[in-house]
């Protein structure tokens, strides 16, 4: 009997775990975005999703996770990136979506708000307040608005930056400092930015000290320039051979920490202090550029570094200040998964605690720094568990030029006596990444069974500076090779059945997962291009790059302007050597590979009787936006692939 409940125990868990992934899980955003807590540690400001998917803002009792108040979404725009400026008023901007993009950006606008609701006002608006033909707005700021300072000490003001809506050109760049009272919108203009895309650096207690930027009249130096008494006194000034970013300020407002572009390398993070102007390397990683940055949101001040050539890793800059000295202490926590500090109370006491990973969205988590006790309080998605997902591990092989190319792979869950069916997923780009972190393909293909590789190939960015140039004029060759050089290391490894593989990509990932199977005819047994680019001429007469200054040098350097290479370097004239079965995928407000690279493509597959699938959503632009748009695309991928690759 003992032995009859045993084997029920056994199939019962086994066909849990086993069971398919519900696909809407996977199609449905995440519903906790950031969480911030305030000065005292009283409250939590939650930027989330609504039921209808639009961003809101709700603040939590910290004690006992209870609804205070909310700021919903409003007719056409939507709250986000609350910052505490008191122990119980914040601040947050105001968003908007460009057209065809599922990308919430701040369209300037900044609002103030107490934590119960109440004394809504708004700070920094679009449009002018007229009656009876007088501006009534008590302010006449018109630009992109953020809070510089919080000014601790004076819970009734704070200080903006402020990018003007007019005379910003590429000549103008000047930036204006305000201090603006919260209750009122009353504001004084503190200074105007002596240098183009200036970077202000602040005391802790909020006075402007320095600026650096770039200079007015030459674009390739680098001006500093020290704030005294309400004018600006140039100190000094130095040529940019390597490109220069400013990033934080540090300390008492007299370091910055610098970002140094190298040709021959990785990116380099000084600090330097603009008064004696010394610098000294703080971060140098010899693979990888930095990540991300770990800001104390009270002051702008960086905190640490993240970084990752493999697994997620972490530099201190400061490893004596009261946030960055629990670093070590917590990260092992939470088993290797990328750590992060969003916030903290005035006191430190309080910390909340970001956490993600390969098979972790985002949870939320609250240290206390007394009781050296974590407390969990969000989950990004809830629907998902640890369980369920499939872990991704960090790859590494040689190209056949001998350059070492990165990448992940993640094996699905189900158990495998023969090598898994696989699908290589590249990247849009060329120049991003992948990371080791969530992704809603990895883990909805490997929750059907298939094993997914990713692949950084030449030309990605985050590997310093030579290899993301490694894709200029490359497109359809060297990059192609790496991705089917990375696809043959895992048939060899034993990562993959080498006779059920198929290559799906978005954007310049789509443009792959046409291109690699005309070179590597054989390799793969079907193709899904999503929002792709097909025809690289039509780069320069469509969709949004061709359309800037900046955009056409991009071209210029990474396809060029020769229509023989530019054909040659298209799937579109290269269907004859495809032969394989494709899905193709694409909206019809693409600002960015534009709706005519599907169109064409789809024509010329017809023409040629190409076996293949559409996927088209008019209201759609460089991706699907909608829950309901991901689901069907998720449906469309799953037949595709069960038709073509045997599990």
């Amino acid at each position: 009997m003992k032995s009859l409940f045993f084997t029920f125990f056994i199939l019962l868990f086994t066909n849990i775990a086993l069971a398919k992934i519900p696909i809407e899980h996977f199609a449905k955003s995440e519903q906790y975005l950031d969480v911030v807590i305030s000065p005292t540690g009283e409250y939590l400001a939650v930027e989330m999703k609504s039921k209808d998917d639009r961003h809101m803002i709700a603040i939590l009792k910290t004690e006992d996770m209870s609804l205070v108040s909310h700021i919903p979404p409003y007719a056409t725009t939507e709250p986000m990136n609350p910052v505490w400026i008191s122990d119980d008023r914040y601040t947050f901007q105001i968003g908007e979506y460009y057209p065809g993009e599922n990308i919430l950006y701040p369209n300037g606008e900044l609002v103030a708000v107490d934590a119960n609701g109440k004394n809504m006002k708004m700070l920094v608006q679009l449009q002018s307040t007229v009656n009876n033909g007088v501006d009534t707005f008590p302010n006449k700021i018109r630009g992109y608005a953020e809070v510089l300072h919080t000014l601790p000490e004076d819970p009734k003001h704070i200080l903006i930056q402020v990018r003007p809506w007019t005379g910003f050109t590429e000549k103008n760049r000047n930036i204006d400092v305000y201090k603006i009272r919260t209750n009122t919108a009353k504001a004084r203009k503190i200074a105007i930015s002596p240098s183009k895309e200036a970077f202000f650096l602040t005391s802790p207690e909020g006075e402007i000290t320095y600026s650096v930027g770039i200079d007015l009249e030459d674009n390739n130096r680098y001006v500093t320039h020290k704030f005294n008494k309400g004018k600006w006194e140039k100190i000094s000034d130095y040529p940019s051979d390597n490109e220069y970013k400013p990033l934080f300020s540090i300390g008492d407002g007299s370091e910055i920490l610098i970002k140094e572009f190298h040709k021959t390398g990785t990116s380099k993070i000084y600090k330097y202090n603009v008064e004696t102007q010394e610098k000294k390397i703080v971060f140098n990683h010899p693979v990888v550029d930095p990540h991300s940055y770990d800001v104390n949101p009270k002051n702008n001040e960086v905190l640490a570094i993240s970084f990752e050539p493999d697994y997620p890793d972490i530099a201190l800059i400061n490893p004596k200040h009261p946030l960055t000295s629990w670093y070590p202490a917590i990260y092992p926590i939470f088993g290797g998964k990328r750590v992060s500090f969003t916030s903290a109370s005035n006191d430190n006491s309080l910390i909340i605690v970001h956490v993600t990973g390969d098979t972790a969205p985002g949870q939320f988590h609250l240290f206390n720094t007394k009781t050296k006790q974590i407390r969990y309080l969000l989950n990004a998605k809830k629907w998902l568990t640890d369980e369920q997902l499939s872990p991704t591990k960090p790859i590494i092989f040689e190209a056949r030029d001998g350059l070492k190319i990165r990448g992940y792979l993640t094996l699905p869950k189900t158990e495998q006596k023969t090598p898994p069916a696989m699908v290589v997923l590249p990247h849009g780009g060329p120049h991003a990444r992948d990371f080791w972190e969530y992704s809603d393909d990895v883990q909805f293909l490997a929750s059907r069974g298939y094993a997914v590789l990713q692949i950084n190939y030449r030309g990605s960015s985050g590997y310093g500076y030579d290899f993301a140039t490694r894709s200029e004029l490359n497109w359809g060759s060297d990059v192609q090779y790496d991705i089917i050089d990375g696809t043959k290391w895992a048939i060899k490894n034993g990562h993959a059945d080498k006779n059920n593989i198929c290559i799906m990509g978005y954007s310049f990932g789509g443009y792959s997962a046409l291109m690699a199977p005309t070179i590597e005819q054989g390799l793969f047994k079907c193709a899904i291009g999503a929002v792709g680019v097909y025809d690289q001429s039509l780069m320069w007469k469509t969709a949004d790059i061709h359309e800037k200054r900046s955009g056409r040098n991009y071209l210029e350097t990474e396809i060029g302007k020769d229509e023989e290479v530019m054909r040659k370097n298209s799937p579109i004239y290269q269907v004859d050597k495809l032969q394989i079965p494709v899905l193709l995928a694409h909206g019809g407000k693409d600002w960015r590979a534009d709706e005519e690279h599907y169109h064409n493509m789809v024509k010329t597959l017809k023409e040629r009787n190409h076996p293949h699938e559409t996927f088209f959503v008019k209201s759609e632009g460089h991706g699907f936006s909608t829950e309901e748009s991901r689901i069907k695309f998720y449906q469309h991928v799953e037949k595709f692939l069960q038709k073509h690759l045997s599990l």
